[in-house]
C-alpha cells in the first residue's frame, strides 16, 4: 500500500493500519515507509549529477523487500498486488511503466490506483532551466549553502540531517518535487526502458469529492486568504502545472461559464488532477490490452441535504478498514468498509470483482464498481464525462 504523501507522514497513520483488511480479507498487508520531504524529494535542477526523487527509489526497494520476504509472512511473491492512493497511485504507475513494476524480482500483475494516475500533472521544470519559479523550491534548504557554489551538493551532504529537517519544518509548505516526467526523475537508461503496461489487471477510480482537499492544499501552499481573487489563484496553479497562458485561459473560461457555481475552482482541480487523469488512463490501459475495472465513490442525499465533507482518501480508508479500527466511525461507515473489503479482497486474490458490476450503498454513500472488458462499458455513474472530453486536448501528449 502506497500512501498519498511526499512531505510528511508514515505507516503509523491509524487510517493506514491495515489490520482489518488483513483479518477480514485474508491477505498479507504491507505498508512501507520511504524517505519524504527534503530527504526524499529535494532536487537541484541545476545539476545532472544530483539524484532526485530518491523517495521513489525507496518505494522500488520496498517492493523488492516484500517480494524477497513475503513468503515468511504467509504470502506469495508470485501474487503481489500494489495499491496506491493520490500521489502514491501516480508513483506506482511510474514503477509499472518501468518494466511492469520490478519484474526482475517478481511480476506485478494486479494493481489498484485511487484518485490519480501517471497522467496527473505535477510541476515540471527542466534541468538547467533558469526560472524564478524554480528558485522558490527548496530555497530555505539551499540558503544553508548559499556561498558553496559550485559545490552545493557536497555542502548539503556535509550538513547534519537535523538541520535539513529543521529548515523543512520552518519553511512554508512546499509543493513536492515529484513530477510525472520520467525523463526528469529517472536516469536515461531507465527512461529508455519504459514500457506500456500489458497483461496487467487494474482496478482504478475516483470520488465525487476530490476537489475540496486539492483546493485546500493549494490555498495553504500559496497562503491564500478569503480576499484572494480565486480566478487569478487558479491561473497561477495552472501555470505552475505547465499549462500555457492560452490553455489556462481556455480552461478557466470553460469553468467560469456557470457563474452561479460557487465551487467551480474545486471542480476544475478535481477534473484536471484526479477524475480525468484516471478516466483517460483507464482508456489507455484498456486499449493496450490490459484488464481494467473501475470504481466511483459518490454521495447523494435528499434534496437540500447538506452532506459532510469526506477526506479525499476515503476509499483507501474503507479498504484498509480504518472505520472498523477507529472508535469514531458510524455504523454505516463500518458496514460500508466491510463491504469494500469483501469485494476488493476478491480482486486482490483473483483479479476479479464478483459480480463484475456491483454497487455498494450504505446511507448516502455508495461505491459503484464496473468491468471495462466490453469496449462500450462506461463509468457508473458516468461522472464528469463531458468535462473530461473538453479537457482531452490538454492530455493529448499522454494519449499518444
Amino acid at each position: 500500500m502506497s500512501h498519498s504523501v511526499t512531505q510528511t507522514g508514515s505507516n503509523n497513520d491509524p487510517h493506514y493500519d491495515g489490520r482489518a483488511l488483513a483479518a477480514l480479507g485474508d491477505v498479507v498487508v504491507v505498508v512501507p515507509n520511504w524517505r519524504l520531504g527534503v530527504l526524499g524529494f529535494f532536487s537541484l535542477m541545476q545539476s545532472d549529477d544530483v539524484p532526485i526523487n530518491v523517495g521513489l527509489l525507496d518505494q522500488a526497494e520496498s517492493l523488492r523487500w516484500t517480494a524477497r520476504n513475503v513468503d515468511a509472512f504467509g504470502g506469495n511473491k508470485s501474487d503481489l498486488v500494489v495499491v496506491g492512493h493520490g500521489s502514491g497511485a501516480s508513483a506506482l504507475a511510474y514503477h509499472l511503466m518501468l518494466g511492469q513494476g520490478l519484474s526482475d524480482v517478481a511480476p506485478i500483475l494486479k494493481v489498484i490506483l485511487m484518485s490519480e494516475s501517471p497522467m496527473t500533472r505535477y510541476p515540471v521544470f527542466k534541468r538547467g532551466q533558469e526560472s524564478v519559479k524554480r528558485e522558490r523550491w527548496n530555497t530555505s534548504v539551499q540558503l544553508l549553502c548559499k556561498d558553496a557554489e559550485p559545490s552545493l551538493l557536497s555542502c548539503l551532504r556535509g550538513l547534519p540531517v537535523e538541520e535539513l529537517l529543521r529548515r523543512q519544518r520552518a519553511a512554508p509548505l512546499e509543493l513536492p518535487q515529484f513530477f510525472p516526467m520520467l525523463s526528469v526523475m529517472w536516469p536515461v537508461h531507465l527512461w529508455k526502458a519504459l514500457k506500456i503496461p500489458s497483461n496487467v489487471t487494474v482496478l482504478l477510480g475516483f470520488s465525487d469529492h476530490e476537489g475540496p482537499d486539492l483546493m485546500d492544499f493549494f490555498q495553504r501552499f500559496f497562503q491564500l486568504g478569503e480576499e484572494t481573487n480565486t480566478r487569478e489563484a487558479v491561473r497561477t496553479i495552472l501555470e505552475l502545472l505547465s499549462f500555457s497562458s492560452a490553455d489556462a485561459t481556455a480552461i478557466l473560461n470553460h469553468y467560469l461559464e456557470d457563474a452561479a457555481n460557487a465551487s467551480w475552482a474545486d471542480q476544475l482541480l478535481s477534473d484536471l488532477l484526479a477524475v480525468c487523469p484516471v478516466r483517460f488512463y483507464a482508456e489507455y490501459l484498456r486499449k493496450s490490452g490490459n484488464t481494467v475495472r473501475g470504481y466511483v465513490l459518490h454521495r447523494q442525499g435528499a434534496d437540500g441535504q447538506q452532506l459532510s465533507k469526506l477526506p479525499r482518501d476515503y476509499a483507501a480508508r474503507l479498504l484498509l478498514g480504518s472505520p472498523l479500527v477507529l472508535g469514531t466511525s458510524s455504523p454505516e461507515e463500518k458496514a460500508l468498509s466491510r463491504g469494500v473489503i469483501a469485494q476488493w479482497a476478491s480482486f486482490l486474490k483473483t483479479g476479479l470483482l464478483i459480480p463484475a458490476n456491483v454497487s455498494l450503498k450504505v446511507g448516502v454513500t455508495a461505491i459503484d464498481m464496473k468491468s471495462f472488458t466490453h469496449p462500450s462499458a462506461t463509468w457508473t455513474p458516468d461522472l464528469r464525462k463531458e468535462e473530461c472530453e473538453k479537457l482531452r486536448p490538454h492530455f493529448s501528449a499522454f494519449m499518444q
